[in-house]
């Protein structure tokens, strides 16, 4: 058959090992060498990817060869590079940057504020940073009461602190309150009345409303206010030696406690005289007592009518050199004259002053 070659090889028995004749054939399909191949068509027998070579292969029809080839790997294909800027720009403006929250604070429109008694007067709070409710309040409601807007009613001579609070914040507001004959600023008593009052040294009259300057002041009234002064101690003694002093009277532990002190004496009779009216001697003698009986650092007398054999002396002395006291201008004391109220309300605050370093 043509394409087809058939080979023979034979041994004899002679050339046998075994003494048997021997035959071998093979055919041989020389078609391909003849004809060519006919190949089939290529399959795929591995995908190429980016990352690695492809296999295809294909078969002869004739001969059954087969013929293997590679695939390239894939060329990847770039993503599109997005637009540095945007097509347009935005319409809606940014919100803006928040702020920091306003800090709470409350203020009052003033520090300091005096009412006479009987009258008026409004305080205003402004808080920022909150609407939170203000709320008032008055450290002394028999002095002054505040209402809820801030509205100050003056009831009677003394000192009280206003208050305004609101969202964890507050303000005061220091009102004095005063007599309704005491309002005058350039009087001389002026400060002196209103210091005492406030520390409670005197009282007044009338629920606290009147002072009475002009008034005379008493024995009773001096040792009352120099005991209140020195903050009003317990006497030692509990029986007053006094036959006019009485365990119910206003100035009865005053008494004790001046006598005891060495600061007031009584009468040959027995009797303190609380009522009688209080001499300029008696209350600078007073003052120089409570003071220890101190020596004026001069012998300087600049008074007429006050002589070195007089017992109130020295003391008239120490408190004029004290500044305590100033005489009149021609040139006397005056030590039979009645201290007034207002005389005498002024010494105590000479003393607190000059004495003590207080006021």
């Amino acid at each position: 058959m043509p394409g087809i070659t058939n080979f023979i090889a034979g041994v004899t028995p002679e050339e046998s090992r075994t003494g048997e004749a021997l035959y071998k054939s093979k055919v041989v399909n020389n078609l391909p060498a003849v004809l060519g191949h006919n190949w089939g068509p290529w399959t795929l027998t591995k995908k190429a990817t980016a990352d690695s070579k492809g296999e295809e292969k294909r078969t002869c029809s004739r001969c059954g060869e087969e013929e293997v080839r590679e695939i390239s790997k894939l060329t990847p294909t770039p993503t599109a590079t997005p637009a540095a800027k945007p097509s347009s720009k935005p319409t809606v403006k940014p919100t803006a940057k928040p702020t920091s929250a306003t800090p709470v604070s409350l203020k009052l429109d003033k520090r300091s504020l005096s009412i006479v008694s009987g009258n008026t007067a409004a305080l205003k709070a402004t808080l920022i940073g909150s609407s939170a409710k203000i709320s008032w309040t008055s450290s002394d409601k028999k002095i002054a009461k505040v209402d809820s807007k801030g509205m100050i009613t003056a009831k009677m001579a003394g000192t009280v602190t206003i208050t305004a609070k609101a969202a964890g914040k507050s303000a005061e507001c220091t009102v004095t309150v005063l007599y309704k004959d005491v309002t005058n600023s350039k009087d001389f008593w002026f400060a002196p009345a209103n210091y005492m009052t406030a520390k409670g040294v005197v009282k007044g009259y009338a629920d606290q409303t009147e002072f009475r300057p002009a008034n005379a002041c008493t024995r009773a009234q001096m040792v009352t206010f120099i005991w209140r002064l020195s903050g009003s101690p317990e006497p030692k003694t509990k029986t007053s030696r006094f036959s006019d002093v009485k365990n119910t009277d206003y100035f009865y532990k005053a008494c004790l406690w001046g006598n005891e002190k060495g600061i007031v004496e009584g009468y040959k009779d027995g009797t303190f005289g609380p009522q009688i009216v209080c001499a300029r001697r008696h209350a600078v003698t007073f003052l120089w007592r409570l003071a220890k009986k101190p020596s004026p650092k001069s012998s300087k007398n600049k008074f007429k009518d006050v002589k070195k054999g007089d017992y109130f002396y020295t003391a008239t002395l120490w408190a004029s050199e004290k500044g305590i006291l100033a005489g009149y201008d021609d040139g006397t004391f005056r030590p039979n004259g009645n201290c007034l109220r207002r005389q005498m309300v002024t010494f105590l605050y000479k003393f607190e002053k000059n004495v003590k370093g207080r006021g």
